[in-house]
C-alpha cells in the first residue's frame, strides 16, 4: 500500500494496533533498505515470527536528514550521530 493517502494509512496502523508518534517520517529510497551493509538483524529477541532489523548509523542518519519533523533535526544537532557516521557511506 502507498501512504500517499495519509488518513488511509493511519487507519490502517490502527487496525494492527500500531500507535503512530509524531507523524510520518519520510526515507530515502527503497533501494538504500535493500543493501545488506544498511540494516542489522537483530538476534536473541525470543520473536518467533517477526525478524527484527535496525538501520546503519549511516541510514538512520539519512532518515532523520530526509525527516521534516523537529525531533529529528533536534537528534541530528544533538548527539553525536553525525560524528559517528562513516561520511564515505552516508
Amino acid at each position: 500500500m502507498a501512504a500517499k493517502d495519509e488518513e488511509v494509512f493511519f487507519e490502517q496502523l490502527r487496525k494492527v494496533n500500531i500507535q503512530s508518534v509524531g507523524g510520518v517520517m519520510e526515507v530515502p529510497p527503497i533501494e538504500d533498505f535493500k543493501q545488506k551493509d544498511n540494516l542489522f538483524k537483530l538476534e536473541g529477541l525470543g520473536f518467533t515470527n517477526i525478524s527484527v532489523f535496525v538501520p546503519s548509523l549511516e541510514l538512520l542518519a539519512c532518515c532523520k536528514i530526509f525527516s521534516k519533523r523537529q525531533k529529528d533535526m533536534s537528534d541530528l544537532r544533538n548527539t553525536d550521530l553525525l560524528v559517528e557516521c562513516n561520511k564515505e557511506k552516508l
